[in-house]
């Protein structure tokens, strides 16, 4: 039997960040995956597969993000796909 393990990150703003500047947050800005990571266990080989994805709707991103994941906006553009 094959097992995987699915990881992923997203951007979202917590409640503290969103009630303190309102102005930053849009209400067209809803959490967003930017990172895929599957992984296959219980095999010697290794077997596993990453994706970044280029957010549609985050114009700004939350400095908690990048530092809660070290997955930055200028990456994200590069690599990301849509």
């Amino acid at each position: 039997m094959k097992v995987f393990v699915i990881d992923t990150e997203y951007l979202t703003w917590n409640s503290i960040s969103s009630k303190r500047s309102p102005l930053l947050r849009k209400k067209e800005e809803p959490p967003e995956i930017i990172q895929i990571f599957v992984k296959q266990i219980f095999i010697k080989k290794k077997n596993e597969k990453i994706i970044y994805i280029k957010p549609v709707n985050y114009k700004f991103y939350p400095h908690r993000i990048t530092k809660l994941t070290s997955i930055k906006k200028r990456y994200l553009d590069y690599y990301g796909i849509k």
